[in-house]
């Protein structure tokens, strides 16, 4: 059984090369905002197994989202990405 991974990133060319990357061994989620990605985090949180983040996206950057996640003591244990 395939991990899962949230990919947080908005240029759909680079989301769909870090989908390529981890396809093989990671299912993914894919969000083009910080906005959709919390929204996709709280979902799905028991089931990823790490977040990879752009740090500029419209909306909610990627700053912002890493601190909403780490927030709550019960979502750090997850590992995140920054890319």
């Amino acid at each position: 059984m395939k991990r899962t991974i949230l990919l947080a990133e908005d240029s759909v060319t680079d989301s769909e090369i870090l989908k390529h990357i981890f396809e093989e061994n990671y299912d993914s989620y894919e969000a083009s905002n910080g906005q959709e990605a919390l929204r996709i985090f709280k979902e799905f949180s028991s089931v990823l197994s790490a977040i990879i983040v752009d740090i500029h996206m419209p909306g909610m950057n990627g700053f912002s989202l890493i601190k909403s996640i780490t927030a709550d003591p019960h979502w750090r244990q997850i590992p995140i990405i920054v890319a």
